[in-house]
């Protein structure tokens, strides 16, 4: 079998392979930079929220303990919140938790359903909503569709072209 001198020298010829292999080289670092900002831009919007959790839950938890501050010990043990006192702490947290423009403008709000009184379970790290005897405030912060919107992403919308659908990504903390 005899094969065309043509033939042969159109596949040993490598003129412009190093433009390709650029080319591609050059994508995929792209890809990686882009993936690293937006990673990083959700860890950073998940610090923010966890910090605004963290604070709003540390300063409800105060406002239970100054309750049981005033009390007897007796009293301590047989104390069942009341709405009111629910409200307050619920205010308490979330005036904590909001997040401001210089203007004073409310950009970031905590749900009033995501503030969870109850009590803690050191042994199962769990809380337990109730209003008998509390002793712990638990603060969801989100970013997703149901408050403060979705987080948008800078360069995963890219990814469209592949099937995937990053352009927002919801974000919790608590």
């Amino acid at each position: 079998m005899r094969t065309d001198p043509l033939y042969v020298s159109a596949i040993k010829n490598q003129h412009g392979v190093a433009a390709v292999m650029v080319a591609i080289a050059l994508a995929t670092l792209l890809g990686i930079a882009a993936l690293g900002i937006d990673v990083g831009y959700l860890y950073s919007t998940r610090n923010e929220l966890q910090n605004s959790a963290d604070a709003a839950a540390l300063a409800a938890t105060r406002k239970l303990g100054i309750i049981y501050q005033n009390m007897l010990p007796a009293q301590q043990q047989t104390y069942v919140c009341d709405q009111t006192t629910k409200t307050t702490i619920v205010k308490v947290a979330r005036e904590v938790a909001e997040k401001k423009d210089r203007d004073g403008n409310v950009i970031f709000v905590i749900n009033a359903a995501d503030i969870v009184i109850g009590t803690w379970d050191t042994s199962t790290r769990t809380l337990t909503p109730t209003l008998n005897q509390p002793d712990a405030v638990s603060v969801l912060a989100r970013r997703d569709s149901s408050a403060n919107g979705r987080v948008t992403t800078f360069f995963a919308a890219i990814f469209k072209m592949f099937g995937g659908n990053l352009d927002t990504v919801g974000i919790t903390a608590d």
